[in-house]
């Protein structure tokens, strides 16, 4: 879909999550995959409720708030970079991993208004949720020209027109998402992988700016993943399963939501825990057994130590410019050039 500001109506989407929501689910309850369905909170009723999560006054979900705050606090930076690279041509800002329309207001807007580019592009799983990070910014910014990619940006050609320089965006810790199961070392390959595939559509000199949640203190992160809506989004993909897939003898009741930090692998979860022992199918397949205590990862969220960082930019040609810090170093905007 080329930079236009001539966006598609809701009719337009076809869901990349809702198609994959089988493969994944069968992936998830089969143990062949682990931390990796995210994604399907991102489209439909379930991105309506990270809405409504993002907007609620009784979260204590710092993530959001402290990024948000660090962007508009570092936007005299972000502008100095940008005239710096106008010197090359036209600005391109691509975004990976849009979130949600508050997201973009909150993140997206003063970031875009900090750098001016003549291009923005956002690139997502959902279409729906570039969808509305496009929008937002063609409603509050004039003058720069939209696109929006539905893709893969870990592993897919993102098709992203050469037209000068380029500033890769991604807040909300999403690199931190990195599939992986709970009792594995740090996903080494696949952090570098999503590193690599970006640093491909860059040019030397080009920026990548990673928010990245680091916090390591569990009393925060579990008040900060402790809200209902947390649970809800849970819940809801559990009826789903239910209600739009063909299991057989599937019962939601049979899970709870659990959340948990391990601090061994820096990684805090969020999961389904059997609370009773059971079995079902999907369709006509074999028989997936579980136990009660058996804990099936949806979700990861990785808060990754600075040496394993480092260690990643130096093997996907980055060169890491200065890092941004809330005060009580929970959260970073990392500032990486292309070497």
């Amino acid at each position: 879909m080329p930079a236009n500001n001539a966006l598609p109506t809701r009719h337009y989407f076809a869901s990349f999550p809702e198609q994959t929501f089988m493969s994944d689910m069968e992936a998830l309850f089969t143990k062949k995959r682990s931390g990796h369905a995210l994604k399907h909170i991102f489209t439909g009723a379930a991105l309506n409720m990270w809405e409504q999560f993002t907007l609620a006054e009784d979260t204590h979900y710092y993530p959001f708030t402290c990024e948000a705050g660090l962007i508009a606090k570092c936007a005299p930076y972000f502008n100095a970079v940008a005239n710096k690279l106008k010197e090359r041509g036209p600005l391109t800002v691509v975004e990976l991993g849009t979130g949600s329309q508050h997201a973009a207001q909150l993140k997206t807007v003063p970031f875009v208004e900090a750098v001016q580019p003549d291009f923005y592009y956002g690139v997502d799983y959902s279409l729906e949720s570039a969808f509305h990070a496009a929008t937002t910014v063609r409603e509050r910014i004039k003058g720069v020209k939209i696109g929006m990619r539905n893709k893969n940006f870990i592993t897919d050609d993102m098709d992203i027109p050469h037209a000068g320089p380029r500033i890769f965006i991604e807040f909300g810790s999403t690199l931190g998402n990195a599939e992986g199961f709970e009792d594995a070392p740090l996903p080494k390959d696949v952090v570098i992988q999503a590193l690599a595939n970006c640093r491909k559509h860059m040019s030397e000199g080009d920026y990548l700016i990673l928010g990245v949640d680091q916090n390591q203190d569990r009393r925060s992160l579990e008040a900060a993943y402790g809200h209902r809506l947390i649970s809800d989004f849970s819940n809801a993909m559990l009826r789903r399963v239910h209600d739009e897939l063909p299991t057989e003898g599937f019962k939601p009741h049979h899970f709870r939501h659990v959340k948990r930090w391990q601090p061994q692998n820096h990684l805090f979860i969020n999961g389904f825990e059997a609370v009773q022992d059971g079995e079902f199918s999907f369709g006509k397949g074999e028989p997936i057994r579980y136990k009660k205590g058996e804990l099936f990862n949806y979700c990861n969220s990785y808060k990754f130590p600075q040496y394993f960082l480092d260690h990643c930019y130096a093997q996907t040609g980055f060169r890491l410019e200065t890092k941004h810090s809330d005060k009580k170093g929970r959260i970073s905007l990392q500032c990486l050039v292309a070497a």
